[in-house]
């Protein structure tokens, strides 16, 4: 039902929200994973729920569920219940019950767990790779592109450029009468 899925996305924002705010923060502190763009709050915690609301619904599913809206279950061709879980593939269509088929969303999850955390390690063990190559560059000098201070690897602002901010600090140093007119402008 819409409600439902209203409630199911405002959950998930929460459960994002609460992540931003606790997850993140134990994250950096006590495991030292800097997660600097919240790709674990976004997309995980709200990707594990959806999953685990896909094994509920599975398990629970029944035609008188599925089709209770559908003004043309009567016919079995045009069952959302079918369309939704038709049978074949992993399961055979004699063989398919709620049950199995919340069995093959809990093995989808964990398959794409485990691929999410091989891919984040190995994403790891790349940049930590780099930021040491990095950081035994000398002072001043590059090493194929610019290097950055130690203290600055793990932080965005270094490859953000923030034009406004550039103008403003710009205007403020300027004098003279063409820096004038251009400060003018930028209010």
């Amino acid at each position: 039902t819409p409600f439902g899925a209203a409630l199911i996305g405002t959950c998930a924002g929460a459960l994002v929200t609460l992540g931003f705010r606790f997850v993140q923060p134990f994250l950096a502190n006590k495991l030292k994973i800097n997660d600097s763009c919240g790709v674990h709050n976004l997309h995980g915690l709200s990707s594990m729920f959806g999953g685990f609301l896909s094994v509920i619904f599975a398990a629970i599913a029944s035609p008188k569920l599925y089709d209770q809206f559908n003004s043309a279950a009567e016919d079995p061709e045009k069952s959302s219940f079918k369309e939704i879980f038709p049978g074949g593939g992993i399961i055979p269509a004699d063989d398919w019950s709620p049950a199995r088929q919340a069995g093959v969303q809990v093995a989808a999850m964990g398959v794409t767990l485990a691929m999410g955390i091989v891919g984040g390690l190995a994403t790891g063990v790349l940049l930590r790779l780099v930021g040491k190559l990095q950081t035994n560059s000398t002072a001043g000098t590059k090493q194929g592109s610019v290097s950055l201070p130690v203290e600055m690897l793990f932080d965005d602002a270094g490859y953000i450029h923030n034009h406004q901010e550039e103008q403003r600090e710009e205007a403020e140093v300027g004098t003279g009468e063409d820096n004038k007119n251009y400060s003018a402008d930028l209010v």
